[in-house]
């Protein structure tokens, strides 16, 4: 009877919020991992169920799942199946070690031992590890990212998958101890989903969709910003505007898609170059901008230099090259449409002698 409330709250939940997980899947980019609440289901059954009951509604779900999927969104078919497989040796293991542990046997018992936390705990944590440890395996071996950070979960998908950890041993308690409270999870878990589809929103709003860096308008912004407070601080800064050399070539030979490993090749090297806090956009095409707050004439020329050399050397297949152009507050004006202005005519200046070259402005 237990192991049937777990499926229906499973499937309930799926068919109850599935615009919201239709919206999620959309906005979720397609390079990283993205988070299961699965968890919520699959880890009370491993602590309270036998490891047979656990790993079938494991089973139970994803081919429902995958039913969903089919009648409501496009999904390749192997990539459900793998994360499903993990789900269950996860499951499995977590079983095993709530049974070894005997805190399965503490969850049904009318004292709560002292030591059932730990069993608990060592249990959440085989889990973990065997879901996240398969998952990345397998992503790595699919892709080969050039960053090994690129297949971790967001800060933000990070603590949703905790908050389904905790959620998932509080279910187990409720299974056992008050079954009535149990559907009251549900209603936690779409608030929990809910809050994690505005900060994918919110990302999908300020972000490139192909390089994760600023759109122009959230760049614009946020420069004007950073402008006001050189201002008021009296400081110094920078900006950069980096042009790719024969993108279009790129393109025409090896294809759209090659031309799209570029650009996020591209990012890379920016983000791994540059500060936490500089602002880098994709501002269009293969055109990138860079803000350097607090940064003087000399070491923005140092900045943009390591950045050419960086794309210069970068091994991507073709090779690539940039054009970069520099402006500096105050010397070149004060406010962000100004700079940019002369860190336009800056990079056509580069483009002009030769390419793969740094150029400053020379005129206010």
């Amino acid at each position: 009877m237990r192991w049937l409330v777990l499926v229906g709250l499973a499937v309930g939940y799926t068919e109850a919020t599935s615009r919201v997980e239709l919206l999620y899947r959309y906005l979720s980019t397609d390079r990283g991992p993205r988070t299961n609440i699965v968890a919520v289901w699959a880890l009370p059954a491993a602590l309270t169920l036998p490891a047979g009951l656990a790993a079938l509604l494991n089973v139970v779900v994803l081919a429902h799942l995958l039913i969903w999927t089919a009648r409501t969104a496009s999904t390749r078919l192997h990539r459900e199946l793998f994360t499903g497989a993990t789900g269950v040796l996860a499951t499995l293991a977590a079983s095993m070690i709530s049974d070894a542990t005997g805190a399965r046997a503490a969850f049904w018992s009318f004292s709560w031992p002292w030591w059932a936390p730990l069993g608990v705990l060592a249990a959440v944590l085989a889990y973990t590890v065997v879901n996240a440890g398969l998952i990345i395996a397998g992503m790595y071996t699919a892709t080969r990212p050039v960053r090994l950070r690129s297949l971790l979960l967001s800060r933000d998908d990070f603590a949703l998958e905790c908050a389904t950890l905790v959620l998932g041993v509080f279910v187990a308690v409720t299974l056992t101890r008050t079954p009535w409270l149990t559907p009251a999870v549900a209603v936690v878990l779409v608030l929990l989903q809910r809050s994690a589809l505005v900060a994918k929103l919110r990302d999908a709003a300020t972000q490139d969709s192909k390089t994760g860096l600023l759109n122009a308008a959230t760049w614009d912004e946020r420069a004007a910003g950073e402008l006001r407070r050189a201002e008021r601080d009296h400081a110094s800064a920078a900006l950069l505007l980096i042009d790719l050399d024969h993108f279009k070539l790129i393109n025409d030979t090896h294809g759209h898609l090659a031309g799209d490993d570029a650009l996020r090749a591209v990012a890379t090297a920016l983000t791994s170059e540059l500060r936490s806090h500089d602002l880098i956009a994709r501002y269009g095409g293969e055109e990138f901008a860079v803000f350097l707050p607090a940064v003087d004439p000399p070491a923005a020329i140092t900045v943009a230099e390591r950045i050419r050399s960086r794309i210069a050397h970068a091994s991507t297949a073709p090779a690539m090259t940039a054009s970069i152009g520099v402006a500096h507050y105050p010397q070149h004006g004060t406010i962000v449409a100004d700079l940019f202005a002369v860190a336009d005519l800056a990079l056509y200046d580069a483009k002009h002698s030769g390419r793969n070259q740094v150029c400053v402005g020379t005129q206010r």
